[in-house]
């Protein structure tokens, strides 16, 4: 008969054993697999709940609410607004007093007349008082922190991360405003930013970005951003203030970045020079300046006494023939609304033309400048609102 293998043999007409390395092998393959398969089905979970927007599974898409854009909120200085994001980090806001009768002179200065939008690089837009800042970052960090639900809403208007506020405040700097001005201020209620339109007060003290753009409300924390347009449904609620005029609201446009802001001091009414991001420390004497007691129309801070036409002007003067090319530039359903118009020379052969518009809804003023330097004039809205009126 036939010998049986020897003990551990393969017998006749088996298949070999598979080597050492491809056992230990197979259920590692197989647990690849596995963890594969549950990959594919983890990231498919994921991306169906991104696009089915399930609203139990997600959180609150923002912290921002809706704003009213036709409503304006009149906010007078150091008064308690509703709804305010911290306790106050303003350092002796008050309203301002009338600066000494010693005009300064700041050349090469166009800030705009009266209202309108003007930059927010313009030297003389905003006031201070040397080496005092009118803020303090470093409060108004201090609460955020404290706060985490504030500074979540709080950051999401800036557009940054909350881990970002301490260094976004820090590169801030602390300026008053030297004309009522209108922004897009934000209270805070419910877990979210409200958005409200508002016109600030001459006086108040606010914190501007490197563009001269207000970004922070000093007496109350609140965040601020530019503001939607004035149209004729716009209307405004609140105490109006002494010498409050729609005419003479302005709005901070950005221009150029700015790495020394030129300060007008609210008590001497000396410009001052202080470098973005300090406080007050690194506040220089501004080396254009010079400090007179006489005035001219193109290069003092102050602007002539508003009329509803051109003032008496120098002979040589233009305004007259610059109010005539905005007025041949409007359509023709505007200038039944027209209440009055005046003119400024800027420098030479630049003028800027403000036109009042009178609605039954209320009254504001459009702004254009004329250049004679060309062979034809030219005439250049300063807002989008401005050139809506042309044609």
């Amino acid at each position: 008969g036939a010998v049986p293998p020897p003990p551990g043999a393969t017998p006749p007409g088996a298949g070999a054993p598979p080597p050492d390395g491809d056992r230990s092998r197979t259920p590692l393959i197989v647990a690849v697999s596995v963890l594969g398969v549950i990959v594919l089905a983890l990231g498919a979970f994921a991306i169906w709940q991104l696009v089915s927007g399930d609203d139990e599974a997600a959180p609150t898409s923002t912290t921002v609410a809706e704003v009213d854009d036709d409503e304006v909120l009149l906010e007078p200085v150091a008064v308690e607004v509703p709804d305010p994001f911290t306790d106050s980090a303003a350092v002796g806001e008050a309203v301002l007093a009338a600066l000494p009768s010693t005009e300064t002179t700041l050349p090469d200065v166009s800030t705009g007349a009266a209202g309108g939008a003007v930059n927010g690089s313009a030297p003389g837009l905003y006031g201070g008082t040397r080496d005092a800042g009118s803020c303090d970052p470093e409060q108004l960090i201090a609460f955020l922190q404290a706060n985490d639900a504030k500074a979540k809403a709080w950051a999401d208007v800036q557009g940054i991360a909350v881990a970002d506020i301490p260094s976004y405040v820090r590169s801030l700097t602390p300026v008053v405003l030297r004309r009522d001005t209108r922004v897009l201020n934000h209270g805070y209620k419910d877990g979210k930013a409200t958005p409200r339109t508002a016109i600030l007060q001459a006086g108040t003290a606010v914190l501007v970005d490197d563009y001269g753009i207000p970004r922070v409300k000093c007496g109350c924390g609140n965040p601020l951003d530019e503001p939607p347009a004035v149209t004729t449904s716009t209307r405004y609620v609140g105490t109006r203030w002494d010498g409050f005029s729609e005419s003479k609201v302005v709005v901070v446009r950005v221009d150029v970045k700015v790495e020394v802001f030129v300060l007008v001091d609210i008590e001497t009414g000396v410009p001052f020079d202080r470098p973005v991001g300090t406080t007050g420390d690194a506040d220089e004497e501004d080396p254009r300046t010079t400090t007179t007691t006489t005035t001219t129309s193109t290069t003092t801070t102050t602007r002539p006494p508003t009329t509803t036409a051109a003032p008496t002007v120098p002979s040589g003067d233009r305004s007259q023939e610059a109010i005539g090319v905005v007025q041949a530039s409007l359509c023709g359903d505007v200038t039944a609304y027209v209440s009055g118009y005046r003119a400024y020379e800027l420098q030479t052969d630049l003028y800027e033309v403000q036109v009042d518009i009178t609605l039954d809804s209320g009254s504001w003023t459009a702004y254009f400048q004329v250049e004679f330097a060309s062979e034809f004039p030219l005439v250049n809205p300063q807002n989008s609102e401005s050139a809506a009126l042309l044609c």
